[in-house]
């Protein structure tokens, strides 16, 4: 049904910002994570959004100090090697 549509597209989105990201296109990666967020808000999807997000921001270099707001950790490979714990 058509209310399973904003999830894939979401899906989509997500897989795209991650690619970018792996090409190190922070804003790019970003951006789309946050049109992923906007299409479906909930779910798997959005979880991943939030990962690729904080890590596109760390990245660019405008990442907040602190724990990231996000419900998952990201995989080892989502993480910057730049960054210290």
């Amino acid at each position: 049904g058509s209310a399973a549509l904003p999830a894939q597209i979401a899906e989509s989105l997500v897989a795209r910002a991650q690619e970018l990201l792996d090409d190190k296109a922070f804003a790019d990666a970003k951006q789309l994570a946050i049109e992923a967020l906007v299409q479906a808000p909930g779910g798997a999807a959005a979880a991943r959004a939030k990962v690729i997000i904080n890590a596109a921001e760390i990245g660019l270099g405008v990442a907040e100090p602190g724990p990231p707001p996000k419900p998952v950790a990201p995989p080892p490979e989502l993480r910057p090697s730049t960054v210290r714990e």
